[in-house]
């Protein structure tokens, strides 16, 4: 008979490591994040947006430390300088880009040129800030990948995109994901995304059939709305201008915009959970059993709710959306966590645990 331990983390008499799962959560209050909320809007506005590095370490602290695994908390260590730095990099980059063609054209040839080797450099550099930032139980994840890896990652899957017109938008997308997510590590555990880029393909396709079945529907029966108000006893202009029908064919046009943006919202949850459920961390295994088309209904029902209350509505949207994501994930390790978190400790420190470059930075936006 298979012996059950009363307790999941004791170890076996035979020393055979014991599986465990652990499951991610998020506990955010939408009033208390609306309070940190409004604070960096009103602040960010009258500093003209020099406040809103610090309202990014203020928004991502608070999700950080209302993320846990295994009762223990996610922590972010960015520094707001770090950030602004990084935007005002970025800011001045876009300016040189808008302003240069109007300068001499052989002044945008040498910012295109430029732009081009600056850009892996900046996205590496945001990538392992990220990351670098981010620790769970005093141990920080790192950021692997070189800037010459993330131009050829870019650039070439960019360039397939271009040259089939769009189509291969599923593969670029597929790629980059892989490349941050097998170049991520947490201590010595090393990440590797086990998906292959046909998943992608299909999420894509089946979303783009359901969504221009939709579009031709409601196109059909818009086109047969209005040559019937057109051919009306009462005249053209008086039948067109029906307040009824009108307002009837409003509705049509805003639901079939509403099931679009859904349909992205969708594309976004399937990734999610594609991304997420086919990761491994060395050996151990993680899961995302979250529900695509509930996170697409309640992201286009806040949406609407965000835009009939003037954005107010937006920091409840954030918490619920984060609590659907995160909610969604488990961790199954081939041991016990204390075990599995000791061991890679353990190799960080003898190692030597690797630090972010002086000129890292984050250039979000």
């Amino acid at each position: 008979m298979l012996n059950v331990q009363d307790n999941p983390f004791e170890q076996p008499v035979n020393g055979t490591p014991r599986p465990s799962t652990h499951r991610v959560r998020f506990s955010g209050s939408g009033a208390e994040y609306f309070r940190i909320w409004i604070v960096n809007v009103a602040l960010s506005l009258l500093t003209l947006g020099i406040y809103s590095a610090w309202a990014k370490v203020r928004r991502l602290n608070y999700f950080y430390r209302q993320t846990s695994l295994a009762e223990s908390s996610f922590e972010y260590h960015g520094q707001p300088m770090a950030i602004l730095k990084g935007r005002i990099l970025a800011i001045v980059l876009l300016a040189l880009w808008q302003f240069s063609p109007q300068i001499h054209p052989v002044f945008f040839a040498v910012v295109f040129v430029a732009a081009l080797l600056v850009f892996p450099w900046l996205i590496t550099s945001a990538l392992r800030f990220r990351l670098h930032n981010s620790s769970y139980r005093g141990l920080r994840l790192s950021f692997h990948g070189s800037a010459s890896q993330t131009a050829k990652v870019f650039y070439l899957s960019g360039l397939l995109m271009l040259v089939t017109f769009g189509m291969a938008l599923p593969y670029f997308v597929w790629r980059t994901k892989k490349y941050f997510f097998d170049n991520a590590a947490y201590g010595t555990l090393r990440a590797a995304l086990q998906v292959r880029a046909g998943r992608f393909f299909r999420v894509y396709i089946l979303t783009g059939l359901t969504l221009t079945v939709i579009f031709l529907l409601a196109g059909g029966l818009a086109l047969a709305f209005l040559a019937r108000s057109l051919s009306g006893e009462a005249g053209i202009f008086s039948s067109a201008l029906d307040p009824n029908r009108l307002a009837l064919l409003a509705a049509v046009v805003l639901l079939t915009i509403l099931i679009y943006l859904g349909g992205f919202a969708y594309i976004r949850a399937r990734l999610h959970v594609l991304c997420w459920d086919g990761l491994e961390l060395d050996g151990h295994r993680f899961r995302c059993d979250m529900n695509a088309g509930r996170f697409a209904l309640v992201a286009v029902r806040n949406l609407a709710l965000t835009m009939l209350t003037l954005g107010l509505y937006k920091p409840f949207s954030d918490i619920q959306l984060t609590q659907l994501l995160s909610n969604s994930i488990s961790l199954d390790l081939t041991s016990d966590l204390d075990s599995v978190l000791a061991s890679t400790q353990a190799e960080t420190r003898a190692g030597g645990e690797e630090t972010a470059e002086l000129f890292d930075m984050d250039v979000g936006l």
